[in-house]
């Protein structure tokens, strides 16, 4: 079933209405200008991965339109791939500071699991006994679209390598090859995580929705961007 976006209409133009804004004084908000900063580079950040994972179809071969958002092949897949390979990969001891640039159906799964955090904590403390820090959670590459970051994909494609030889790291060649097999996983990873205290499937339903909300011109702007941020300090 693929999910049709359309950009909605603002309520400002439904109601035909004009809104006067209020400028939040910096000084009155409970958070300092920096955390401002990072909350506004996340939030783009997350609004661009969103897009990217609902538009994959256009750049993965054989995706059908919104198969991330059910119970497909491709999301057991994306699944099996997050815990068998990624977090075990993300549990090794990584070098401070490395980026690394997750195959989207991988980073996508690993998004879901988070929105449910104390399903995630208990999870991640029943297979390694401590939280997984998710790195950089919307930094993302195999999707048949060049990486933010070419070191983080070049890292992440190394270490993926190392611990799921077997396992192909693009998306396209991942889902080819797990037809091929009959939907049987390939061998080769010695240890499994297990993210079943998370509904996957439900949250990704409602994550399709979210992104219609998100999808106007506007919520691509820094200046709003930034005033939402400000607008959040101030509701905290």
């Amino acid at each position: 079933m693929a999910c049709i976006v359309n950009a909605p209409s603002s309520v400002d133009t439904i109601y035909g209405r004009s809104v006067s804004r209020a400028e939040p004084k910096l000084e009155e908000l409970p958070f300092l200008p920096p955390v401002i900063d990072r909350l506004a580079v996340a939030a783009a950040d997350l609004r661009r991965f969103l897009a990217r994972v609902h538009f994959a179809h256009e750049t993965v071969p054989d995706l059908m339109a919104g198969a991330l958002y059910h119970p497909t092949d491709v999301f057991e897949l994306a699944k099996a791939r997050y815990e068998r390979v990624w977090m075990p990969l993300l549990a090794t001891e990584i070098p401070s500071g490395a980026r690394l640039a997750a195959p989207l159906d991988v980073q996508w799964v690993h998004h879901l699991h988070r929105l449910d955090p104390d399903a995630y904590r208990a999870d991640c403390e029943r297979g390694f006994g401590r939280l997984i820090d998710p790195a950089d959670p919307f930094l993302v590459a195999g999707d048949g679209v060049p990486a933010e970051d070419p070191v983080a994909e070049a890292s992440a494609r190394v270490a993926w390598s190392a611990i799921a030889p077997g396992w192909p790291f693009d998306l396209g060649d991942a889902l080819r090859d797990f037809r091929q097999r009959g939907r049987l996983f390939p061998d080769g990873c010695k240890v499994s995580f297990d993210s079943s205290s998370c509904d996957m499937v439900g949250s990704a339903a409602r994550q399709g929705g979210f992104l219609y909300q998100v999808l106007p011109a506007h919520y691509s702007d820094a200046t709003f961007i930034r005033h939402a941020c400000e607008r959040y300090a101030m509701l905290v």
